[in-house]
Order: structure tokens, then sequence, then C-alpha cells
């Protein structure tokens, strides 16, 4: 994971909900009692007429249960992962490959490898996300005290509410 980190080279512009056109939003597609909130959050962005691109991880054995058809989500399983659970479809790497104006990584799991990698392989101008131990995003949230969907889409949408568009680097780890 440390090797990928190093490896890449991307230009980092912050941008809120309001200058972001693409999202990109990966998510742990496991949690039955998280995705509902999940799922609207995703809806309220579409409808500030965004394009967003979902991504979502399903981990348990049975990968074979139904997981809602929404317009502009895919979902990836263990089937789709090498030995070192980094994900190996195209469509993962296709997303990987999307600058994106914004990542939003919904995913609670500090040890889900395979969303890991996407985070960190993304090409995204802006990733923000939960604060886990691999340090993927550029803006990190810190949820300890309240670990549920609902609170890190709360503070995801406060902050980008007041962050200022803009400001460009480049990430050089």
């Amino acid at each position: 994971m440390k090797q990928n980190i190093k490896k890449q080279n991307r230009n980092i512009e912050f941008n809120n909900i309001d200058s972001a056109q693409s999202i990109g939003i990966i998510f742990n597609a496991d949690d039955e009692s998280e995705f509902p909130k999940i799922k609207k959050f995703i809806s309220q962005i579409k409808q500030q007429n965004k394009n967003v691109y979902g991504l979502g991880f399903v981990g348990k054995e049975d990968d074979n249960l139904i997981r809602p058809q929404i317009d502009g989500i895919e979902y990836f399983s263990f089937k789709n992962l090498t030995w070192f659970y980094k994900p190996k479809d195209a469509y993962v790497s296709n997303f990987c490959n999307k600058a994106f104006d914004l990542l939003i990584d919904l995913n609670l799991d500090d040890y889900c490898l395979p969303l890991s990698f996407v985070s960190v392989l993304s090409n995204s101008k802006c990733k923000i996300g939960k604060k886990k131990l691999f340090y993927s995003h550029d803006i990190f949230i810190d949820i300890k005290d309240n670990n549920s969907a609902h609170y890190l889409i709360s503070q995801i949408q406060h902050y980008l509410s007041v962050l200022k568009t803009g400001t460009k680097g480049i990430n050089t780890h």
C-alpha cells in the first residue's frame, strides 16, 4: 500500500460540493443498515446536477446478495481482487483513473484493503474521508467518537461547505 502511495503523482486541487462537477464515492456495501444513508447522500448530490459515480465493495462471503441497482454505481467483490486484495477489474481501474473533482470515501472500516487501494490509486483532484491507517486522503475527518455513515456524511458535508476552492498543490509523497 505504501509503495502505491509513493508512486502516485497527481495534481491536488481542493474542491467543495459547489465547485465539483464530477464526484466519485466509494463505500462498503456490506452494512445494510448504513446503505440507505449512503444512497440518500448520493441522491442529494445527484439532485445538484453533479456527475456522480459510485463504487461499492461487497466483502461478505455471500457476494451474490442482491445489491440495489442505482444508476452510476458499480460493485466489486473478492472475486475481483489479487492475492494482495488489490482490485484488478477494468471497471475498478477505470474508476481509479478518472480525475474526479472530488472523491468521497464513505468506508468506515479501517481494515478494508480493497477500498483503501481504490482511494490510494484514485487520480481524483481532492480526496476526503475518515481518518484511517493508510493516509490516502487530502482531507481527513476524525470520527472516532461516532463511527457511523450518518455522522461521517454530516461531517463531510460541513467541511465541504466551508472549504475554499482553488488551492492547488502537487502530491509528492
